[in-house]
């Protein structure tokens, strides 16, 4: 698998704030960790946003529950990462992989290999949602 994308499908209207793994309040499983590399403002028609890069990794055994999660795209770096949209069944992404997902969809995470998992990110967020990070 060296090149796959999936797209799901429905568009939710809020978008929520972070990106993989900071969408929620919630404290993320020991293991994971997201770096913002970017961010900038973007406006849209619906109103102000912003633009982030940004690189997550899991360690091996690492699994996060379901978040929710703005519009993005994920770009597979290093190792497999295991994919399960809105509770639908698990895919596989390898390097070279990606991911694109619909703001509001219920995403978990999980690195069942034995190296590394990263992705790098870029989402689209509502103007705000990276303040006190």
């Amino acid at each position: 698998m060296t090149r796959k994308a999936f797209l799901v499908a429905g568009i939710a209207v809020a978008l929520v704030a972070g990106g993989l793994g900071v969408a929620q309040e919630e404290e993320m499983p020991e293991g994971f960790t997201d770096t913002m590399l970017q961010a900038a403002p973007l406006e849209l028609g619906q109103g102000a946003f912003v633009q982030a890069l940004f690189e997550f990794r899991l360690e091996p055994g690492t699994e996060t529950g379901q978040m929710e999660q703005p519009q993005l795209v994920a770009y597979g770096l290093e190792g497999t990462l295991t994919v399960s949209v809105n509770g639908g069944p698990e895919t596989a992404y390898e390097p070279g992989s990606t991911l694109v997902v619909e703001a509001g969809s219920l995403v978990s995470l999980a690195n069942r290999g034995d190296t590394v998992a990263r992705a790098l990110c870029f989402a689209v967020l509502p103007e705000g949602a990276l303040e006190g990070e």
